[in-house]
Formats: structure tokens, sequence, C-alpha cells
């Protein structure tokens, strides 16, 4: 399906979405990890989630900066 991108989204940022964008990534996908699209049950949780993510593993970002590339992309 020629697929190289993946959006992350979801609950337990800490255990699920953490796990499946650390899978991704060692499968030679880029990921993008919805900051606001994801929850943990502290913020303390999330907020470590998002650094171990965002130092190599993934494209840590917010759903308006997806959906405005996406915009982008559709127009050209």
């Amino acid at each position: 399906m020629k697929i190289e991108d993946l959006v992350i989204t979801g609950i337990k940022t800490n255990m699920c979405c953490e796990s499946t964008a650390r899978d991704a990534y060692y499968r030679d996908y880029r990921v993008f990890f919805l900051a606001d699209a994801t929850g943990s049950i502290t913020d303390e949780m999330q907020l470590a989630s998002l650094l171990n993510l965002a130092l190599g593993f993934a494209f840590v970002t917010y759903v308006d900066h997806i959906v405005s590339e996406l915009n982008q992309s559709t127009a050209r």
C-alpha cells in the first residue's frame, strides 16, 4: 500500500500509544504523535511519554498542524 506515515491518537499514552509509535518507528514508518489527541492518567505520565518519543521515535505535534498539512497537501 506504500504507506510511509502514521498518525497516532488514543488513550493510555504511556502504554498503548507509545508502544505503537515505537513499533512503527522500528518498522521504518514516519510517526506523527498527536500530543492533544492522546492522553494518560496523569499529566506527568503524558509528558514523560511525549518527551521520550520526541527524542527520536516520533514527531510530536498537534491536531491543528496535521490537519493544516493535509489540507495543503490536497490543495497541491
